[in-house]
């Protein structure tokens, strides 16, 4: 796990009336070597996964994201059917503002069956990787500012 160096704000003005404020954190550098195998990286990922909650409940204490898009991982859930239909399809169909044209009762549907689906499996709430990808991968260590209390 990489150490926090500093955390703060930085205000930055963009015109006389609106004010957007930044928020910054800066770790220690991490050197990442790509020539772990697949196998080695789901060993560690693996590791993680055997992080399970306390409480026995899905999500995290803070909301993060996934690249630039938010993602909310509160308030917790106590059944992963529910918190995977709320916090992670429902939040995205959302974020779509039905730029496709689904109706609503298509994703009404969808939301249905996919908890269907979800629902026969019944996983132990565990830390997860939110946000993989090959730019936060090294041998063999992860790095995710987007760490997650849920299962796959």
């Amino acid at each position: 796990v990489p150490t926090p160096i500093s955390f703060g704000e930085s205000p930055t003005t963009t015109s006389t009336t609106i004010t957007i404020t930044t928020s910054f954190v800066v770790f220690e550098y991490l050197t990442f070597t790509y020539g772990c195998s697949g196998f080695e990286l789901g060993k560690e990922l693996a590791k993680m996964h055997k992080h399970t909650s306390i409480d026995k409940t899905f999500g995290f204490t803070i909301n993060n994201t996934i690249g630039s898009t938010p993602q909310p991982n509160t308030p917790r859930m106590d059944n992963w059917a529910d918190f995977w239909d709320i916090h992670r399809l429902g939040h995205m169909l959302d974020l779509t503002q039905n730029v496709g044209g689904m109706s609503e009762s298509r994703m009404e549907e969808l939301r249905v069956k996919t908890k269907e689906i979800l629902s026969e499996h019944d996983p132990p709430p565990s830390l997860l990787h939110g946000d993989l990808w090959g730019g936060n991968k090294g041998c063999c260590c992860c790095f995710d500012s987007a760490e997650e209390e849920e299962e796959e």
